[in-house]
Order: C-alpha cells, then structure tokens, then sequence
C-alpha cells in the first residue's frame, strides 16, 4: 500500500480495528491485573490487536477495490495523455493559435463595419 491511507474506506477500516483493540484490552484489564493473571493477560493484549478473519477478509476487499480503482486511474491518465496530444497535433495540423483566431475575428469584425481589434496597452484594463 505505500502511502498511509489511500482513501477514506482504508482510513475507517483503521479507525474500527483501533476501537475494536481499545475495547479489547479495555475488557481485559476491567477486572484489574491479579499476580497469577499476568502472563495470560499480556498473551491475551498481545493477541487483540490481531486482525480476526472477518476483519482480514473485510480488508482484503478493502484493497481489491483500491487495487481495481488505482488501475482505472491509471487507464484514465494514460487515456488523458494520448487525448492530450492527439489535440496537440490536430491543432499542428490544422495550423490553430492565438494570432490566427485573433486575425480572423479582427476581419469578421472588419467585414461586419466595425473597428479592428487593438492590442491593450500593458497597464490597461478590459472592457
């Protein structure tokens, strides 16, 4: 897993087994620690922060979903990429940038009886 908590469903799955550990020793030491009682109660605090099978198998859901998600993600981004430069190189291609559009807005405006656009001035304010 690399990072701490890659979602919020990790970080309450975290958060449970920690309540339930709390609840654990909590019980175990309610009754107070007796001399005899000593090694069976530390075995027994050693043991509640052990995951039970349901608590194994709700994380291993847990982690086939962030595994599945991480892989749309990743498809997601690849997928980004290639889209990113296909419009890179129909823009090429079709000889698209700033100065064209403002050009041809410059004319329509022209043909249309108005003025031209004019570059603003460095400190100038639009309209």
């Amino acid at each position: 897993m690399g990072r701490a908590f890659d979602d919020c469903a990790t970080w309450r799955c975290h958060s449970q087994q920690n309540l339930r550990v709390e609840k654990n020793v909590t019980k175990l030491l309610d009754r107070g620690i007796r001399q005899a009682d000593v090694q069976k109660l530390t075995t027994a605090i050693n043991a509640a922060d052990q995951p039970d099978e349901e608590s194994k198998q709700h994380g291993s859901a847990i982690k086939e979903e962030l595994e599945a998600i991480r892989l749309r993600q990743d498809k997601l981004r690849q997928q980004q990429v290639e889209l990113e430069t296909m419009l890179k190189d129909s823009k090429v291609w079709l000889g698209l940038d700033d100065r064209h559009f403002r050009d041809t807005l410059s004319v329509a405006l022209e043909i249309m009886g108005s003025e031209p656009m004019k570059p603003l001035k460095p400190n100038s304010k639009p309209i």
